[in-house]
């Protein structure tokens, strides 16, 4: 440092390393070093000349301009964007594609160039370069946090990577020099901003140029020593570049998938990610190296409700005021709304927080996939065990069940090292957006990371929120009986495979399922499953985690039939079976058969149909019961995914048995067709038709379709006036234009009157 800019950095390292954090501190006016008043002909100026940064203080900086005609002066610079964001992989940002307005955007690890227009010719027996590097969000920038850089540029040829801030003239000619720039795989992740001092060896004028755009350092999967670094490279294109994917929904017997537009690289998204973690999460700049804490802020910014974050979640079913979660297909509009208004966007579930969440990590470098788990248990009170209390003829009772079980839910992971809590817990990590329950450690709605080596071994008390997170994937079910008669409660059975079933995302780099159950559980009753489960119980926080064992072996066996998908305006026939296993034994049975419509949450929206069946079975025999139920019986009762659940009361009256169970069905909607080219050009118009037959055994009024793609601009949205009727087919036409090549996944939505929450996809590449 002795040869840079000498009245900046002299004595620097000689002074306390917390002294510049107090520079606003009136009781310490010794830090301050000596005025560049002092220096005849330069005048002071503040560090930042930016409407945008709360200045508290001024700290001496040479001027921007000097009559010194002796001074190398810096006129302009070149962000080389094309060479550094191919070599950053960040050349597809919208930042990066501005022209004269493009703001540099590199990962940390990893060097990148500038171009340096100058005044006259550069010598390095005369000429001293710096460069100083600011965090945006800073308000008091400190060496001694990171949130300033002082970095001495050296001659040519003296370039060498070290892990650390490193800059030096490696080409130089006429009027122009290229300085290449490396920065420490742990840098603060931001906006930054750049000055260059240049300066003479034989005297004290200095000069400053200030690059009048800020420059974005991001996380590298790419670098070795980066905290998120990913070694395959299909892996991080998949999980850092690829801005379209899949998302599942339904049941675990009844699958359905639906395109998801991540859209990480557009307009504002990228602004809208370092809003979030610096306004709504409140990472203190100087920790924001560390992607821990950031994908830990991102899990509660991500909802609204305790911070005005970026979704308002809502259940109820009335979306009015707002986009209903299924009327979202990416997560573009979303956020580019949020930054615009810095209000919440109405409204979200699950799929579109962890959508989003993915979006968000993405765009700052984080690998990051969505997790859909069927059957997904919802513990409220961290007793990894999901208990339903029902009467006795099988109704819920709503004030004992707290916990629940959801037909699915999409939460997200994230990779990284974990250093914060030891070797071998790396890899992948559950975050989750959707606000369910307070974070034991902060009070505020956030979920993870959890690493998911931990969940599968059952070591719940790993930060965070392990207890939640095992509880979600591998919680057993258990079944009781009140009486509010009586103060026992009486066991009614047990489902150990319920919970956590056909784990999902989606395959490298094919738009295909992937099955990751594995990763979160050995097979269920298995011994090393059963193990996981009685140590996480055995070391489980809450006093009143327990496990429950029926041994009772009966002869009457009740099992409800299962469904195969039906269509939408089909019938559905609800079955139930009952076996006596007894030789020469007759059993009278009582058993009363539920259909209720429910939110993908599993709660109960309405009864559609019941009925109590009374029979004497004959000895070793099987017998059918059920009932029909049409689709003028269920369609008001529909909810927007389709879900229907069917509860069993089973009683055999002379021996006091009872048992209870409970199983999932969906009625399939039709999807979005396409017709149109699967390969074209960038920049080319793609034109699409989209069409939809009708399902119902009615008209379908006001239809209209929507369709969007990733790097294609705003949804196209086509409203029919045609009613389309019984059997027919609604069609429409579209042009998309692609501006970024690889494979992309258009999705189309469709909405009328009488059916909502119709989706379909179209794979393209674009070259």
């Amino acid at each position: 440092m002795g040869n840079c800019f000498s009245f900046f950095f002299k004595n620097l390292d000689k002074r306390d390393s917390n002294e510049l954090d107090n520079v606003d501190k009136p009781h310490k006016p010794e830090v301050l070093r000596r005025s560049i008043e002092e220096i005849p002909g330069n005048k002071p100026r503040p560090l930042f000349e930016r409407t945008d940064i709360p200045v508290r203080f001024e700290l001496p900086r040479p001027p921007t301009s000097s009559s010194n005609t002796l001074l190398l002066k810096v006129t302009s610079v070149n962000l080389n964007i094309s060479e550094n964001g191919k070599s950053h992989e960040t050349w597809n940002y919208d930042w990066m594609e501005k022209g004269k307005d493009s703001r540099l955007i590199i990962r940390r690890g990893q060097s990148f160039t500038l171009t340096v227009s100058i005044s006259r010719p550069f010598d390095s027996k005369k000429d001293i370069i710096s460069l100083i590097f600011t965090c945006a969000d800073a308000v008091n920038p400190s060496p001694s946090r990171r949130t300033q850089v002082l970095v001495s540029v050296y001659p040519e040829g003296d370039f060498t990577e070290a892990n650390d801030w490193v800059a030096s003239v490696v080409k130089s000619k006429n009027t122009t020099i290229e300085i290449k720039i490396a920065t420490p795989a742990d840098c603060i992740v931001g906006a930054w901003h750049l000055d260059i001092d240049t300066q003479r060896k034989d005297g004290n004028d200095s000069i400053c140029y200030t690059l009048p755009t800020p420059l974005y350092i991001l996380f590298n999967p790419w670098c070795k020593v980066d905290q998120v670094y990913m070694e395959d490279e299909d892996c991080r294109k998949e999980y850092i570049l690829s801005d379209s994917g899949l998302i599942w929904q339904g049941t675990s017997s009844s699958l359905k998938q639906m395109a998801w537009n991540f859209s990480q690289f557009e307009e504002l998204v990228l602004d809208c990610a370092l809003y979030v973690i610096n306004k709504v999460g409140r990472v203190p700049v100087h920790q924001r190296r560390d992607p821990v804490k950031i994908v830990r802020a991102i899990s509660a910014a991500v909802n609204a409700q305790d911070d005005n974050g970026i979704l308002v979640g809502n259940w109820t079913g009335d979306f009015v005021g707002g986009t209903p979660p299924t009327g979202w297909n990416g997560s573009m509009r979303i956020l580019q709304k949020y930054f615009r208004t810095k209000e919440p966007v109405k409204f979200g579930q699950c799929w579109v927080f962890a959508g989003v969440t993915t979006t968000i990590c993405r765009a700052l470098g984080i690998p990051s996939r969505v997790i859909t788990n069927f059957d997904s248990a919802h513990d409220t009170t961290a007793s990894i065990t999901v208990d339903v209390f029902v009467d006795g003829e099988g109704n819920p009772i709503k004030e004992l069940c707290k916990d629940s079980v959801w037909n699915f839910h999409v939460w997200n992971e994230v990779w990284m090292e974990r250093p914060d809590i030891g070797n071998g817990y790396g890899g992948w990590q559950v975050i989750d957006a959707t606000p369910q329950e307070r974070s034991a450690d902060n009070s505020m709605f956030c979920c993870g990371p959890a690493s998911v080596t931990a969940i599968r071994r059952g070591e719940v008390l790993k930060p965070y929120d392990g207890e939640f997170v095992f509880a979600m994937a591998n919680a057993d079910q258990v079944f009781w009986r009140y009486n509010e008669n009586d103060t026992k409660m009486k066991l009614l059975g047990q489902d150990i495979d319920k919970i956590g079933q056909n784990i999902s995302t989606k395959e490298v780099g094919r738009f295909e399922r992937l099955d990751i159950t594995q990763e979160y559980k050995p097979d269920d009753g298995s011994v090393e499953e059963r193990k996981a489960v009685a140590r996480a119980l055995r070391t489980a926080t809450n006093d009143k985690s327990r496990y429950y064992y029926n041994k009772a072996f009966y002869d009457v066996n009740f099992e409800i039939s299962r469904i195969d998908n039906v269509v939408i305006g089909k019938p559905l026939r609800v079955l139930f079976t009952v076996v006596n296993k007894h030789e020469t034994n007759s059993s009278d049975i009582v058993a009363t058969l539920s259909l209720y419509s429910v939110l993908y949450t599993g709660i109960p929206s309405r009864l559609v149909k019941k009925e109590t069946f009374s029979h004497t079975i004959n000895p070793f025999s099987k017998m059918e019961l059920g009932f029909d139920v049409t689709y003028e019986e269920y369609a008001d009762a529909l909810t927007d995914q389709g879900l229907f659940k069917i509860s069993l009361m089973g009683k055999v009256p002379n021996i006091d048995y009872e048992m209870f169970s409970q199983s999932d069905v969906r009625v399939r909607k039709p999807d979005v067709n396409f017709n149109g080219r699967a390969l074209c050009q960038v920049n080319s118009h793609l034109v699409l038709e989209v069409s939809l037959e009708n399902p119902l055994p009615v008209p379908l009024t006001k239809p209209r379709f929507s369709v969007e793609g990733p790097g294609m601009g705003p949804a196209q949205k086509i409203k029919l006036d045609d009613v389309i009727p019984v059997n027919g087919i609604a069609k429409g036409v579209v042009t998309l234009i692609p501006r970024t090549t690889g494979e992309k996944a258009i999705a189309g939505s469709f909405w009328c009157n009488e059916l909502e929450d119709v989706k379909g996809m179209f794979h393209i590449k674009v070259l």
